[in-house]
């Protein structure tokens, strides 16, 4: 039952993913402030605007309550990272779970308050073969999550990145401090 609920944790974040991806866009009305991620519209043509928008809607989340999910960040700007988005909550053991889009890979990131055993099903080969394991060590600063793994469901990422870098509380990744700025002045030229 392990590679399946493996499989269903999987399958739940990527769904999630393409949701937050694919989902409508509403019109903002002039002058107004965003209140959903419908309203967080960026113009096609600004230098990374998927990415601005996700960084946009995760601000939104956390400003709203929700600050479970990205509760950690790589401390430096992930190398290739095209968009982020908010995966799964509870995957059985009190986690979360966040993408990192890295072009046609993906990362993901489970947040946990104890080891899950996830590293060890995928060295086992119970979810797909390209599957690899990147990281899956202790964390220090958010009392709910102690425990960060980083898997891959393909061979694109970068895995000597996530297995070193440092994970941050979300106040101490200036990188996504940053793209916030540029996701909010993108909204005030549109």
């Amino acid at each position: 039952m392990r590679v399946k609920a493996g499989f269903v944790a999987l399958g739940v974040v990527l769904l999630t993913g393409a949701g937050l991806v694919a989902g409508g866009f509403g019109r903002q009305e002039a002058g107004a402030a965003p209140v959903t991620a419908a309203d967080l519209m960026i113009d096609e043509a600004v230098p990374e605007h998927q990415l601005l928008r996700d960084v946009l809607v995760i601000d939104l989340e956390r400003r709203n309550g929700e600050l479970r999910h990205f509760a950690y960040l790589p401390e430096h700007r992930p190398p290739g990272l095209t968009g982020m988005n908010i995966g799964s909550d509870d995957v059985g053991h009190g986690s979360v779970v966040d993408g990192y889009h890295l072009g046609r890979s993906q990362v993901l990131v489970e947040l946990a308050p104890r080891q899950t055993g996830l590293c060890r099903i995928i060295r086992e080969g119970q979810l797909t073969a390209a599957s690899r394991c990147l990281r899956d060590d202790a964390v220090d600063g958010v009392p709910e999550f102690r425990r960060v793994t980083a898997y891959s469901s393909d061979r694109g990422a970068d895995g000597a990145f996530w297995a070193r870098t440092a994970m941050v509380p979300l106040a101490e990744a200036g990188w996504f401090t940053e793209l916030v700025a540029r996701g909010n002045a993108a909204l005030a030229d549109h």
